[in-house]
């Protein structure tokens, strides 16, 4: 493995999940053909449902390669593409793969474990009959959000921003995509903006509870490097 490798490979699984999907949406759309359709819904979409029950457990990692609509892959490979090379050149090729998969994976955990045992907790919307219910039923609460899916390669990439922020604080990001920051600050603000909206439900359609996860990794990561790099200088001593 070489930095520019790793990279290009990386992009490379990325648009041909890409692909795959639009094909997918193609045939479903066309030709009324939901069978590729299904096809990447069970296998590049992470759920509780999909891991737990279904046993589908390579979810964790193939929904971060994971895009359906061109916005999403084109914004998620800009900034991928932004934040990568320098982070490949501070940990080299083999430790920026297992950072971008156990970040991905990370995310993907805490995902499902938000959704399966706090999310139905923290609805406060349902009508009396549904309370009246779920009080009887409390399966049938759970099992809707155990269903919710998850896929892109946000939490991936959360893990590497977070961690350029780590190793180099001082250089300058755009939050927002308008506003100069010093990387700390600007990761600092992504990262409480998303808890926020995880912890209020305002996140909408966005999974900030996989950007936490992705981003809670590679803090532990940066950990790691700093403590292995005094190893070795008191080796060399």
């Amino acid at each position: 493995l070489n930095n520019q490798n790793v990279f290009y490979t990386l992009l490379a699984l990325n648009l041909l999940v890409f692909a795959a999907w639009q094909y997918a949406i193609e045939q479903a759309q066309t030709y009324n053909n939901y069978k590729y359709y299904r096809f990447m819904e069970d296998n590049f979409c992470v759920s509780w449902e999909k891991v737990v029950k279904k046993k589908h457990w390579w979810t964790l990692v193939t929904s971060s390669f994971s895009h359906q609509e061109k916005i999403h892959f084109i914004m998620n490979m800009l900034v991928f593409n932004s934040f990568a090379t320098p982070v490949i050149g501070a940990l080299g090729a083999e430790n920026f793969l297992y950072l971008y998969l156990f970040s991905g994976i990370c995310s993907s955990l805490s995902h499902i474990s938000f959704n399966h045992f706090i999310m139905p907790k923290m609805n406060k919307n349902n009508t009396l009959e549904d309370t009246i219910v779920d009080f009887f039923l409390p399966q049938r609460q759970k099992s809707i959000y155990d269903g919710i899916s998850s896929l892109g390669a946000s939490g991936s990439i959360m893990g590497i921003n977070v961690l350029f922020a780590c190793l180099y604080p001082h250089s300058i990001i755009q939050y927002g995509m308008f506003f100069p920051l010093p990387a700390w600050l600007g990761m600092s603000l992504y990262t409480i903006s998303d808890i926020y909206r995880t912890a209020t439900m305002t996140n909408g359609r966005i999974d900030t509870a996989g950007h936490v996860g992705g981003g809670k990794y590679s803090r532990k990561k940066k950990l790691y490097i700093f403590f292995h790099q005094k190893l070795k200088q008191k080796q060399k001593i």
